[in-house]
């Protein structure tokens, strides 16, 4: 350890058998078409578990996906260093899965233009509603698991419940 670094320690996971970092990474600001680019986001990413973090928490609807799709590409090769999070039971609008497809097109536009989250009118933004039932968590594990380029879900949740 070099000097002025500090170290974090590990801990288990409740009553499961994951050791984990007692600082984890909260990834809902990781993606989107209003923040960084991939490749920035991988490396802060990459940093946090160089630095000692293990433990990331991510979700289906975060960044329409992006997140766990930029989580995986920073951990595709190093999946047994980390524990994964994530969650589902939101459903996103139509307005807001149309964006997801054409990300890469539109992020460039929202940075010219100075854009940001909050102006946007709530039309475009849609609104979120719920679906926990089976078929539709089922679903959302096979579409997180294809994003997280992984084979597992180390901490699967559901996203607030009523």
């Amino acid at each position: 350890m070099s000097p002025g670094q500090i170290s974090i320690r590990k801990r288990r996971f409740g009553a499961s058998d994951l050791n984990v970092s007692e600082f984890g990474l909260g990834c809902a600001r990781i993606g989107g078409i209003f923040k960084a680019g991939p490749q920035e986001f991988v490396r802060l990413l990459s940093a946090a578990l160089d630095a000692g973090i293990t433990f990331f928490d991510t979700s289906n609807i975060y960044s329409q996906g992006e997140s766990e799709q930029l989580i995986g590409r920073a951990f595709r090769h190093r999946r047994n260093d980390v524990v994964i999070a994530t969650k589902a039971g939101y459903v996103l609008p139509s307005q807001r899965r149309m964006i997801a497809r054409i990300k890469p097109f539109v992020r460039p536009v929202i940075r010219a233009l100075g854009l940001s989250r909050e102006h946007l009118p709530s039309a475009v933004r849609g609104e979120l509603s719920q679906d926990f039932s089976a078929a539709h968590l089922r679903q959302s594990v096979e579409a997180s698991l294809r994003r997280l380029h992984t084979d597992r879900i180390d901490v699967f949740q559901l996203h607030c419940p009523s």
